[in-house]
């Protein structure tokens, strides 16, 4: 698809030279014939792939976007427990962007798109709000690993307040760690 301006003038203004299929000489389409002949394919295609209850087709069906760790979700076998494919609304021209391709299959994986989003308060930065695609941890085989997958999908966001060691006890999960030197073998034998 394209968003030329000057396709769609020409498509609009019927221009005949443009839209016709020099493959079925002596025949000449016009735009709207064209349009037909194209809008007709795609629902065949689409009735084909999804089934004839167009109410019942999902944009998401098609468009997914991968959610891999960096690492691990590239290994031969063993990837794919490292990796989750997240259907998604939005797409190139939209305010949730998620940009794809046309791949095979007739899917349009997402190959672009924030994974990462926020929107800044900046008078009252604890009013502010985020969210990640995948979760708090980086690391696999944390229960935090992919703990925000399902809210990001959904556009939802979190706050996070400045944390302070007055509100240490009223945060769930918290943990402080406190690091401190090990002492020496020497110390540790005067002791």
């Amino acid at each position: 698809p394209s968003s030329d301006p000057r396709l769609i003038e020409r498509i609009i203004s019927n221009d005949q030279h443009w839209c016709d299929d020099i493959n079925t000489q002596p025949f000449s389409e016009s735009c709207e014939q064209a349009v037909l002949n194209g809008l007709s394919r795609a629902l065949g295609i689409l009735i084909e792939r999804y089934g004839y209850n167009w109410q019942a087709w999902r944009w998401g069906t098609a468009h997914k976007a991968p959610l891999a760790h960096q690492l691990l979700g590239r290994l031969p076998m063993i990837g794919g427990l490292f990796r989750q494919d997240v259907e998604m609304d939005g797409g190139n021209y939209t305010v949730l962007r998620a940009a794809g391709r046309a791949g095979d299959a007739g899917e349009y994986p997402v190959t672009h798109g924030a994974g990462y989003r926020a929107v800044y308060d900046l008078a009252n930065l604890d009013d502010s709000l985020m969210m990640i695609a995948t979760g708090q941890s980086g690391r696999p085989f944390s229960s935090r690993f992919d703990s925000f997958v399902a809210q990001w999908q959904a556009g939802q966001f979190i706050q996070i307040p400045r944390f302070t060691a007055d509100a240490a006890d009223d945060v769930s999960g918290a943990a402080i760690l406190t690091f401190s030197p090990q002492a020496s073998s020497q110390q540790q034998a005067t002791q």
